[in-house]
């Protein structure tokens, strides 16, 4: 259907947009202020500094990968190369801030002790990072 008329908005959209993007910041607010309030807070060489694994996780996976598919729908009527391309960097920036909460601070082999740990690791290296790479492989090709 690229030859074809444009698709109708639906006229709730925007709302719906609003409403799942204040949610999205309400989400980082409450996960950055339950961090900071019970967790004593994020650092990056301390004790503290698993702490940003789960604020990482909160940015990247929810809310940059939840944007990255609402691109498509709010930028509709724009060129599909330029939706392609933001859609893109979305989900590179949210792998980038997920491996960054995933292993922070320390070198990868310090973090993977535990048995939990292991297991982690070797699902964010192995088979999903396979996968992602090959998914964004075929998205840039395509």
């Amino acid at each position: 259907m690229e030859g074809g008329a444009a698709a109708a908005t639906p006229t709730a959209l925007p709302y719906y947009v609003a409403f799942s993007q204040l949610l999205g910041l309400t989400l980082v607010a409450m996960t950055g202020a339950w961090l900071g309030l019970y967790r004593g807070g994020i650092a990056w060489e301390s004790d503290l500094q698993f702490n940003a694994h789960p604020l990482c996780m909160v940015i990247g996976l929810i809310f940059l990968q939840g944007n990255a598919l609402l691109v498509y729908r709010v930028f509709r009527n724009e060129a599909k190369r330029t939706t392609k391309v933001l859609h893109g960097l979305l989900h590179i920036f949210a792998l980038v801030i997920a491996l960054v909460g995933e292993f922070p601070g320390a070198a990868f082999p310090a973090t993977c002790l535990p048995l939990q740990a292991w297991w982690r690791c070797s699902t964010t290296t192995g088979r999903r990072a396979t996968l992602t790479c090959t998914a964004y492989t075929a998205g840039a090709g395509s």
